[in-house]
C-alpha cells in the first residue's frame, strides 16, 4: 500500500458523538487512501453498547411497539429501535426507519416526516446505497426548507454533499459544502462549519490535490483556535474530531513527498500531525473509536518509516524495523475490532516488509491472507497489491509459472483501476475549471454591485 489514511471515511466504521444531533464520523477508502469523512443523522445514542445488550434492548422495544396503540408513542419507540440497531445491523435498521416515516406521514407532522426522511437517507448513505439515499435526503431538504429550520437543513445539506462526493459529482459536492460553511457562519454553527471543511479536505485528498486539501486543514485549525477563545464546550467537541483530520493531514504530507522533489520536511510534518492525531484520541470516549483511529494512525506512521527506508536503506537507524512495529500494531488493532479493510492494508504492508527482509515464506502466508480478505470484501486496490507481492514472492521461491500468473493478474487489474482513475480526474479537471469560472463571475458581480452602490450614493 503506497498511501493510507478522512471520511475519518468508509469502508465504513462509526464514531457517535453528541451535539444537537448525532454526528457520524467514518472513513472511506478511495483508491489506496482512507479518507476521513463526516455525515450527520439524528436521534442516535452517543454511547457504544455491547452488542448483546443492544440486541436485548431491541427485542424489548419491538415487543413494546407491537402493543403500543398511540401513534406518536409508536413513532418514538421506532426511533429508539433504529438507534439501537445502529450498533448491531444497520441494514436491519432500514425497515424500522421506514416505519417511522409511515407513522410520521399518518400523523401528518412535517417535522417528524423531515427527520424520518433524513434518518432513512442517512442510513442508506452509510450502507452505500446512494440512489435510495438521494431520494430521502432530497425530500428531507425540501421539508426542512418548508419548516424554516436552518439548523436541520444545514445538517442535511452536509449529507447531500457527501452523497455527491461519493458518487463523483464533485462540483455539486463542493457547492453544497460551501453552502454549509456559509450557513454555519451565519448561524454560528461551528460544528457544522468544521464538518464541511473536513469533508472538503477529504474530497481534495481523494482527487490527489493535497495542496488544496491542506488549505482546508489550515482553515480548520484557525476555526478551532477561534472557538477555543469564545466557547470551550464547543471547542472540546471540535477537538474530538481532530484525530481524523490530523490523520488526513499526515497522509497529505506523506503524499507530498516524491523522489523527484525529496523534501524531508514533508515526512517530518507528516509524523508531527500523526502524533497530534494520536494525542487527540484522549478526546474520544468510545473504545472502538480509539482502536479504529489508532489502527490507521499506526499504519500511516509505518508508511512514513517505510518511505524513509526506501530513501535510505543503508542508514544506521533501522527504519524497516520501525515500519514493521507500527504495521504489526495496526494489524492487531484492526483484528480486535474486525476492521477488514484495515486488516487488508496491514497484512499487505507486513508482507511488503517481510519481502524486504527476504523472509519469503512468511511473506507468502501473510499476503495470501491479505488477498483472501480483499477478495471477500471486493477491495480491488488491495487485491492488486497482493497480486504484485505474490508475483515477487513466487519468483524468489522459484515458482516461476505461478509468479507469471500473478504478474498478469496484477497488470490487468492495475490497468482497470488506472482507467477508472483517469476518467475521474479528467472529469474533475473540467469541474474545477467550471467552479473557478463561477467564482470569478460571482466576484465580478459583487464588484459591479459595489460600484453601482457607490454611484448611487454620489448621485444622492
Amino acid at each position: 500500500m503506497d498511501k493510507i489514511a478522512t471520511t475519518f471515511s468508509p469502508t465504513v466504521k462509526v464514531i457517535h458523538l453528541w451535539f444537537k444531533n448525532y454526528i457520524f464520523v467514518f472513513a472511506e477508502i478511495k483508491g489506496l487512501v482512507l479518507r476521513v469523512l463526516i455525515f450527520i443523522t439524528v436521534y442516535f445514542s452517543p454511547l457504544v453498547v455491547l452488542l448483546s445488550q443492544g440486541r436485548a434492548m431491541i427485542d424489548s422495544l419491538v415487543i413494546a411497539v407491537a402493543s403500543e396503540k398511540i401513534d406518536t408513542n409508536r413513532y418514538h419507540l421506532y426511533t429508539k429501535i433504529v438507534s439501537e440497531l445502529e450498533y448491531v445491523d444497520r441494514l436491519e435498521a432500514i425497515p424500522y426507519a421506514k416505519e417511522m416515516l409511515k407513522l410520521a406521514l399518518s400523523i401528518d407532522d412535517l417535522k417528524k416526516i423531515a427527520r424520518s426522511n433524513q434518518i432513512v437517507g442517512s442510513n442508506f448513505l452509510f450502507l452505500g446505497n446512494t440512489d435510495s439515499a438521494s431520494t430521502y435526503l432530497i425530500n428531507a431538504n425540501e421539508q426542512f426548507e418548508a419548516l424554516d429550520d436552518p439548523w436541520s437543513l444545514n445538517e442535511n445539506i452536509n449529507n447531500l454533499a457527501l452523497l455527491y462526493q461519493r458518487t463523483n459529482r464533485y462540483e455539486d459536492a463542493v457547492i453544497q459544502y460551501q453552502k454549509v460553511i456559509t450557513n454555519s457562519q451565519e448561524l454560528e454553527d461551528y460544528v457544522g462549519e468544521y464538518l464541511a471543511l473536513a469533508n472538503l479536505m477529504s474530497l481534495y485528498m481523494d482527487l490527489d490535490d493535497n495542496d488544496e486539501a491542506l488549505k482546508y486543514l489550515f482553515d480548520i485549525e484557525e476555526l478551532v483556535s477561534k472557538v477555543e477563545t469564545i466557547d470551550k464546550e464547543t471547542a472540546s467537541i471540535l477537538q474530538s474530531y481532530n484525530s481524523g483530520v490530523f490523520l488526513n493531514a499526515g497522509q497529505c504530507y506523506l503524499d507530498r513527498y516524491t523522489p523527484d522533489i525529496p523534501n524531508y520536511d514533508h515526512l517530518n510534518t507528516a509524523l508531527n500531525y500523526l502524533n497530534r492525531a494520536d494525542s487527540s484520541l484522549s478526546f474520544l470516549e468510545s473504545e472502538f473509536a480509539i482502536k479504529y483511529y489508532s489502527g490507521y494512525i499506526n499504519h500511516t506512521q509505518g508508511d512514513v518509516f517505510y518511505k524513509q527506508h526506501e530513501i535510505d536503506s543503508t542508514s544506521e537507524y533501522d527504519y524497516l524495523q520501525q515500519a514493521l512495529l507500527y504495521y504489526t500494531s495496526s494489524n492487531q488493532l484492526f483484528n480486535e475490532i474486525q476492521e477488514e479493510r484495515g486488516i487488508c492494508f496491514s497484512l499487505n504492508s507486513l508482507g511488503k516488509v517481510y519481502i524486504d527482509y527476504k523472509e519469503f515464506q512468511k511473506a507468502n502466508v501473510i499476503v495470501n491472507q491479505a488477498m483472501e480478505t480483499a477478495q471477500r470484501i471486493d477491495f480491488k486496490e488491495e487485491i492488486r497489491d497482493s497480486y504484485k507481492h505474490l508475483s515477487r514472492i513466487n519468483e524468489e521461491l522459484g515458482n516461476y509459472k505461478i509468479a507469471n500468473q500473478f504478474l498478469k493478474k496484477w497488470v490487468n487489474l492495475k490497468e482497470k483501476i488506472s482507467n477508472a482513475e483517469r476518467t475521474k480526474f479528467t472529469k474533475f479537471a473540467e469541474v474545477k475549471y467550471e467552479t473557478q469560472q463561477k467564482e470569478k463571475e460571482l466576484a465580478d458581480l459583487a464588484f459591479q454591485n459595489q460600484i453601482e452602490h457607490q454611484r448611487q450614493r454620489v448621485q444622492q
